[in-house]
């Protein structure tokens, strides 16, 4: 008798073990995933808007030089033929 409950326990302690821990790695890897994707998707956008943002600046700038430029050079020439 006293075999056959030692070999139930282990056969319960295995099952439940075996059990439980793919339960938590199931959870574990999803928690996990889930939070590398956050972070992930965090970092990517961060940096993307960083670099949208810099050329934007940087072309818009560009624009504004060449219209600023155009208008100013344009004036001074209105300036010269005036006087």
């Amino acid at each position: 008798m006293g075999n056959v409950l030692k070999y139930a326990v282990c056969i319960v302690v295995k099952y439940a073990v075996g059990i439980v821990v793919k339960y938590a790695v199931g959870i574990v890897l999803k928690y996990a995933v889930g939070i590398v994707v956050k972070y992930a998707v965090g970092i990517v956008v961060k940096y993307a808007v960083g670099i949208v943002v810099k050329y934007a600046v940087g072309i818009i700038v560009k624009y504004a030089m060449g219209i600023m430029l155009k208008y100013a050079v344009g004036n001074a020439f209105i300036c010269i033929h005036q006087h």
